[in-house]
């Protein structure tokens, strides 16, 4: 049976616990600290909301798809193991001209090898 992959996942709230007790361990005012960790809380749930919208996450120099069967897998990979998938994914109409195009780009790019 293959392993399965188990990414930890956690939330903007936890984020910012975490933030919170590390800022106040490098010596931080509690105050300043919260605001510090208030600041990680609010991009977090910039990247949570950006992410649901396009349906794509940033990673490094390509992208990882944020929905769907092959969520969390890169679209190189999903363009080889899948590309049945792929054409699909390009032609969602209701994802963005933008998000359809760089479908189109990767899956060019992984058939012209």
């Amino acid at each position: 049976m293959a392993k399965q992959d188990r990414r930890k996942v956690t939330s903007p709230e936890q984020d910012r616990a975490c933030a919170f007790g590390i800022f106040r361990s490098i010596g931080l005012s509690e105050d300043e600290a919260f605001r510090k960790a208030d600041e990680v809380y609010s991009a977090a749930c910039s990247d949570n909301f950006e992410r649901k919208r396009s349906g794509l996450i940033p990673h490094g120099r390509s992208h990882r798809i944020a929905f769907g069967k092959h969520r969390g897998r890169s679209l190189e990979e999903i363009s080889r193991r899948d590309p049945t998938y792929m054409r699909w994914l390009a032609e969602l109409p209701h994802r963005s001209t933008r998000f359809r195009n760089i479908v189109r780009d990767y899956f060019d790019r992984t058939a012209s090898r």
